[in-house]
Order: structure tokens, then sequence, then C-alpha cells
């Protein structure tokens, strides 16, 4: 008999329950399934400073990634070509298998020159160009490597992402750049 009794509350509190479609907010008041307060346009388009939230089209990543069997200090510089802007310019210290991470340097649809140079004044400069993806949630981060199997005659390769081919980054164990930069010759450290 007890059983009927537990059976019929817990029956009645699963039909006052299935009509409701919310959760509760922070301060315990229900706030319905179909309350849309994301404030990222639904029609494709982006906020005027190129990102929307989530995490879509947001800027992209460049690595620099040492491949080769020694410490090496590279001297890397990103600038934006249209507006001859300086966004990186340093010395960084990287071990092999290492890779610095300059978070969010490089807008959609921008073109870049990214320049890596050796202490022995081997260089190599690629071009970087960011298009639109035909899925916004796809990236064009890039890799200039020193070393490894794919590079040219002074050992530097450049890649970037293909959209939804992701290549970037994968090469060696990146992390963010700051820790990585060094002091030039004259005491001042890169900037």
């Amino acid at each position: 008999m007890k059983r009927r009794v537990l059976l019929a509350t817990v029956g009645a509190a699963s039909a006052s329950l299935a009509g409701c479609t919310g959760v509760l907010d922070d301060d315990g008041t229900d706030v319905p399934a179909d309350d849309d307060t994301d404030d990222t346009p639904t029609d494709g388009t982006t906020p005027d400073d190129g990102t929307t939230s989530g995490g879509v089209n947001t800027p992209h990543d460049l690595y620099l990634a040492n491949l080769r069997e020694e410490t090496l200090r590279i001297h890397v510089e990103l600038v934006r070509s249209d507006t001859d802007e300086t966004v990186v310019s340093g010395t960084y210290e990287l071990d092999d298998g290492q890779a610095a991470e300059f978070e969010d340097v490089a807008g959609w649809d921008g073109e870049y020159a990214v320049t890596a140079t050796l202490p022995s004044d081997a260089t190599a400069t690629y071009d970087w160009l960011t298009q639109s993806c035909p899925n916004d949630g796809h990236s064009r981060n890039a890799s200039l490597r020193v070393g490894g199997d794919d590079g040219d005659d002074d050992g530097f390769s450049f890649v970037v992402d293909e959209c939804d081919a992701i290549v970037a980054g994968t090469a060696a164990s990146a992390g963010p750049a700051e820790p990585f930069r060094v002091e030039d010759g004259d005491g001042t450290t890169s900037t």
C-alpha cells in the first residue's frame, strides 16, 4: 500500500514538472528556456571589433616553433602589411621542441608579414593572409617553424590553418610567448 502512495506522489510531481522548460536563475527565479540572452548576432554578422562571443571569429594566434635539436634565439617580427603596424617584435629563446604562442595577434581578413631571424643572420619572411572561412568557427592560425623536415634551405617553414584543416601549432609544445622573451645584447628587453 505504501508503494502506491509513493508512486502516486512521484507521478503527481512529474506531471507538475512536465510543463516546466526553464532553469533557475542566480536569484532562484525561473528563467524560460526560450529566453535568449546571448547578444551574438544570428544573421552571420559580427560586432565592430571583429569578434563574437563563444570563440567564433576570434583573432588568430601565431606560433614560433623550434624544431632543431638545439636551443635557439630567434628574432620574430609580425607587421600588418596594409598599415605597416608592428604587432610583434622581439627575441625569443626556445629549446628543441618548444614553441612560443602569440595569442590573438591577427584579425580576420588581414595581411601580415612574418619574419624570423637567427643569430647566424639566416632569415625568412612569409605572407600570412587571414581571409574569412566558410564556417566562422574555423581557424587561420599560423606557425613559423625553424628546423624540421619541411623547411627550406635555411630550415624555415611556415604553415597556416586552412579553415577546417588545423596544421599550425601542432609541431611543438607551445606556451605563452612572454616567458621565452630574452634581453638583447645591449641589456634591453626586446619589444
